[in-house]
């Protein structure tokens, strides 16, 4: 990761942490929204805590990278903080440890700063004027300046659920992997495992009411099995312990989604990630608490932006088949293939006197001041400093230009 990504929130001109900012509810104005610190409380009492009716920012999701992102947010001093689980909260979680009661405690970082509840379902995030105002849950309401949808393979059902659509475009697969009892000679950290043939779920009817293994497949898994075996036979005398088929949902591009929606303003997603949420979890949620605290991450994340996808994106149809194409993969590495570049975004930029050059040149890192017909790669650069994104531009006369953003 690299550079820095610009937010439509970033603050200006200071640009101070949101959270040293007054604390006046954009809607909730007087009511006083932040004014009654949460407390921790996860319990394995069939009792649930009660549901608070106001919090500054409610995240949906207690999986790793929810727990990643609210651990984040209270370290860099967010208080009211609400984490939904419609579940209960797996004790493999980043930042979760079991004990024998039942209970489960959270590393001291949370303070009194976040309240986490078990089994309360979203059903849906209210948007009054374009902005988060609240979420519905099936123990009620909860009043809210921020939402962070980490719901994992319920993330585009949950984006779809309100009446302001979001797109988020993910697709649940079956994810298989192999445990067996130990080995005399551990495996490389990169022995491959994903297979020719995913087997997409969930496109049509109910989601899981939380996350469970699935159904053995031997069948499915034998020819990824073989093909293991071939490269590296001294694993034919491993005990199997036990082959694990779980769900797991993926993008199109096989990058997570991260950042502020388009068109909901307050709307953030960290989710989708592609098998790799124990990696990427914690530095994940570290840039997404940063971004929502200072308007922009401390590296650059432009790749994972969740605005690189349109609506088109978010068709079950397309999504089923996208996480399902691995040909195209190898036939643009090994043959011949044909790709569509005219998705490109394409702008013309056209002034009387110099006013365009004089408008490029103080955006873009090259020189554009260059012959007419002739092409400049560059970058764009944002007001601080930093990589916005790739383009070429070309001058087709004194005063008209055309960049196509890549």
């Amino acid at each position: 990761m690299c550079s820095c990504v610009r937010s439509s929130r970033a603050m200006a001109p200071a640009l101070l942490p949101r959270l040293l900012l007054p604390q006046v509810g954009f809607r909730l104005a007087g009511r006083g929204i932040w004014t009654s610190p949460l407390c921790l409380a996860v319990s394995g009492d069939s009792q649930l805590p009660p549901l608070p009716g106001q919090a500054r920012v409610v995240i949906c999701g207690g999986g790793i990278v929810g727990t990643s992102v609210a651990y984040h947010l209270a370290k860099l001093g967010w208080t009211d903080v609400v984490l939904l689980e419609q579940g209960r909260l797996r004790e493999d979680g980043f930042f979760v440890s079991g004990t024998k009661s039942g209970s489960l405690h959270f590393i001291e970082a949370f303070g009194n700063k976040t309240q986490i509840l078990e089994r309360t379902a979203i059903q849906q995030v209210v948007v009054e004027k374009g902005h988060v105002i609240a979420v519905e849950t099936d123990r009620g309401s909860v009043e809210c300046e921020y939402f962070v949808n980490c719901a994992g393979q319920w993330a585009y059902e949950l984006g779809q659920a309100s009446e302001v659509k979001v797109s988020i475009p993910l697709h649940g697969c079956e994810h298989f992997y192999l445990l067996t009892k130990p080995l005399q000679e551990p495996l490389p950290p990169n022995t491959p495992g994903f297979e020719k043939n995913p087997k997409p779920i969930f496109t049509e009817g109910r989601n899981q009411l939380e996350i469970q293994n699935m159904q053995e497949d031997w069948d499915h898994f034998e020819p990824m099995l073989s093909a293991l075996l071939r490269r590296m036979p001294n694993l034919e005398s491993a005990e199997i312990h036990q082959l694990v088929n779980c769900p797991e949902s993926f993008t199109p591009d096989m990058r997570c989604l991260m950042g502020e929606t388009p068109g909901v303003s307050g709307y953030y997603v960290l989710a989708g990630m592609n098998s790799s949420g124990l990696a990427f979890a914690g530095g994940a949620g570290k840039y997404l608490a940063e971004w929502m605290t200072y308007g922009y991450p401390t590296a650059n994340v432009w790749p994972l932006e969740i605005k690189r996808f349109g609506s088109l994106q978010s068709s079950r149809t397309f999504l089923r088949h996208r996480v399902m194409e691995v040909m195209q993969v190898k036939c643009c590495k090994e043959a011949v293939c044909v790709i569509d570049m005219s998705s490109f975004t394409k702008f013309e930029l056209t002034s009387t006197g110099e006013q365009a050059l004089e408008f490029l040149q103080y955006l873009c890192a090259n020189d554009l001041d260059v012959p007419v017909g002739h092409i400049v790669h560059t970058g764009m650069l944002n007001e601080r400093g930093g990589y916005e994104n790739d383009c070429s531009v070309v001058r087709l006369s004194k005063n008209r230009f055309e960049p196509s953003k890549q």
